[in-house]
């Protein structure tokens, strides 16, 4: 059976978040369980998986493997590297439905929005 490269036909029965794979499935759905058997040497934090035990440790050893394509700037977590890319891109891919304006991170979204509806408390 070919399956769409975007499809993701099972899902988690407790939050509803789809996978394309089984086996990711089942590893997510250990996140529910609260179960935290993964313990960092250092530090002594748990985690619910070895995946998210190795991405804390790089606070500890410094590392830091991704790296911007555009500038160099590296970070240890490749979620961290999508504002900087954005920067580069120009994306701005938050946008104000009321005037258009858009913006590169959602932080800055509800700041401009009371701008439109300032709250009726504040003088």
């Amino acid at each position: 059976m070919l399956i769409n490269a975007d499809s993701k036909p099972h899902s988690c029965v407790l939050c509803g978040k789809g996978f394309s794979q089984l086996d990711c499935l089942k590893k997510h759905q250990k996140t529910h369980s609260g179960a935290r058997p993964h313990v960092c040497f250092e530090c002594g934090n748990a985690f619910h998986s070895s995946d998210a035990l190795k991405r804390h440790q790089r606070i500890h050893t410094g590392e830091k493997p991704h790296t911007c394509s555009h500038c160099g700037k590296s970070f240890s977590q490749s979620g961290h590297l999508k504002q900087p890319l954005r920067v580069h891109t120009g994306e701005k891919p938050y946008f104000c439905s009321l005037c258009g304006t858009s913006f590169s991170t959602s932080r800055n979204l509800p700041a401009h929005m009371k701008k439109h509806c300032p709250d009726e408390d504040e003088n």
